[in-house]
């Protein structure tokens, strides 16, 4: 539609079992001419139950008992959707921005209407 502007929706998700994960990544350091290049990337992966009403895709979050594995074999086997239980809820989309901090970002918004498992996984009820 000509002058609309389209709204998303922005979500924190969280592992329900741990307060930290890694994701898998690669990193590089290259030298060419005369400068150092340093370059890192996500590796993403098809999304799992709670992703799929968001996003076809996800990080790969890694198991801490497979850290090992991926540093050192960079395993392909642990390139997969995350198959453990993850909570997730809208937030402010003021959290998009980098000049902005604070742990209030991530405070659930509770008058969003949307339906959706990864909002209804944290007993977001659609309004």
């Amino acid at each position: 539609m000509e002058g609309s502007q389209r709204t998303e929706t922005t979500f924190f998700f969280k592992l329900k079992e741990a307060e930290l994960f890694a994701f898998a990544g690669l990193w590089d350091h290259r030298e060419r001419d005369n400068r150092s290049i340093d370059s890192c990337t996500i590796i993403t992966t098809g999304a799992n139950r709670i992703m799929q009403s968001i996003h076809d895709r996800m990080p790969v979050i890694l198991d801490p008992e497979d850290y090992d594995e991926w540093l050192v074999d960079g395993s392909s086997t642990l390139l997969v959707p995350y198959p453990g239980e993850m909570t997730c809820f809208p937030v402010s989309t003021v959290v998009n921005s980098p000049a902005i901090n604070g742990k209030d970002l991530i405070q659930p918004l509770d008058n969003l209407e949307i339906e959706s498992p990864c909002a209804q996984s944290r007993g977001f009820v659609p309004r």
